[in-house]
């Protein structure tokens, strides 16, 4: 598996991911991805300016999911891609048990180009 890079993304590089469209279409898209490349940028990190509120089922119970077993292959890696993760902002470290009542495990797959793709099992 490869390392993810989350940078911004060239808009050039996602048109030659067209190459099953016609080249007058794919000099469109290339267009659409540079005149809104605020859309298109790929990178992740954190909405500094923008409060988000999450409402619950009036319900709703904390929930702390015990961690996945990780390969032992796959082990540095997913520590890697968290930590990128956590230095970007895109999550915050908490300790199992610790600061919030609030815990899911994740777990990482492969992609179709070898790179990782992070899923959280959400309680």
């Amino acid at each position: 598996m490869k390392e993810n890079d989350h940078k911004k993304s060239d808009s050039q590089e996602h048109t030659n991911d067209l190459s099953h469209l016609q080249k007058e279409h794919q000099d469109k898209s290339l267009r659409v991805f540079r005149s809104h490349e605020d859309l298109f940028e790929g990178a992740l990190g954190a909405w500094p300016d923008v409060k988000v509120d999450v409402e619950l089922q009036l319900d709703a119970k904390p929930c702390q999911a015990k961690p996945f077993q990780v390969p032992h292959t796959c082990v540095d890696m997913l520590k890697k891609e968290v930590e990128e993760l956590v230095e970007i902002g895109v999550l915050e470290p908490v300790t199992h048990g610790g600061e919030t009542e609030w815990q899911a495990p994740a777990f990482i797959v492969p992609k179709k180009d070898g790179k990782i793709r992070f899923l959280t099992n959400f309680c």
